[in-house]
Parts: structure tokens; C-alpha cells; sequence
């Protein structure tokens, strides 16, 4: 099977259900900015961060190819996936609450940077955000993904932080 497909040469491209949009359409641009969140994460495990912090990217990485699966399945459309739901952010609100109890209370803000993985991590962060704001540009998206990308930008933000401590 050859990579390319031509079909995607008019400005156009396919929905999972079957629907073309143009490439520019809000599930295409949320998809792309989950592309590139998931590419800083293989930037963030290139670094040998904490076994910790490698083991809840990789899980994330996984979890960003269902967002993008979530995405570019309509809600309505009669197709069945594995969405996004309310067990998924219940994970990563223990995450976030599991990491927080190894850190120091926050007194000021901090700036992104440190380690090389921690800075990748907030980069990562950056990303999560404006994915998010693409991501309730679709009028109808499934609103446990909406909170789940929600969350995901404050759990890099303090793994980034833990990767700062190590």
C-alpha cells in the first residue's frame, strides 16, 4: 500500500465515517494540533525522563491517538469507537492528584523551562491548550474529550515540574 492516496489533492479529505471535509474544517485542524502534541511527547521520551514520567507519556501518547480517532468520528455518526468517557478524565485527575502530593504548593508562577524534558513537557503543555481551543471550535464533539483535554495541559504542566525536581 503506497502512502500517498490522492485523494486528498483537492483541498479535501475523509472523516472515519466517510464524509470529506476541507483540510482547514475544525475536526482537521483539532487533529492536527493532537498530531503534533503526541510528536513533542516522543521528543519528551527521547530524554529519558523519569521511569514515572516515561511510563504516563507513553500511556498519553496512546490516549492521543483515541482523542484523534474521537475527534474525526462525528458524534452522530452511526460508527462505533472507543470514545473518550468519564473514566478517562477520573485517570487523569488521579494522575494530576497523585504527582502534585511529590511537589511543593505553588506560590508564584514559573517560568516554562529547566530540563530539556521539562521544557519539551511544557511545550507539550502549550500544545494541549491550543488543541483545546481548536477542539471547541466543533460544534458537536463529545464533551468527556472536551474535559479530558482540559486536564491534560495541567498534568504536563506538573510533570513538567516533577521532571524540574529529579
Amino acid at each position: 500500500m503506497k502512502i500517498y492516496t490522492k485523494t486528498g489533492d483537492n483541498r479535501e479529505t475523509g472523516l472515519y465515517d466517510g464524509s470529506r471535509v476541507f483540510k482547514n474544517d475544525p475536526y482537521i485542524s483539532s487533529l492536527g494540533e493532537i498530531d503534533e502534541l503526541n510528536s513533542i511527547l516522543g521528543i519528551v521520551i527521547s530524554y529519558n525522563p523519569s521511569e514515572k514520567i516515561k511510563n504516563i507519556t507513553e500511556e498519553l501518547q496512546k490516549t492521543l491517538l483515541r482523542i484523534g480517532s474521537d475527534i474525526v468520528t462525528p458524534v452522530e455518526a452511526s460508527i462505533q469507537i472507543n470514545r473518550m468517557s468519564s473514566i478517562d478524565v477520573l485517570n487523569i485527575e488521579q494522575a494530576i492528584d497523585e504527582l502534585e502530593l511529590k511537589l511543593p504548593k505553588l506560590s508564584d508562577f514559573i517560568l516554562p523551562g529547566g530540563t530539556k524534558t521539562s521544557s519539551f513537557l511544557h511545550q507539550a503543555r502549550s500544545v494541549a491548550r491550543r488543541a483545546e481551543r481548536r477542539i471547541v471550535s466543533i460544534e458537536n464533539i463529545n464533551p468527556e474529550l472536551l474535559k479530558y483535554i482540559n486536564r491534560l495541559s495541567d498534568l504536563l504542566f506538573v510533570m513538567a515540574r516533577i521532571e524540574n525536581t529529579q
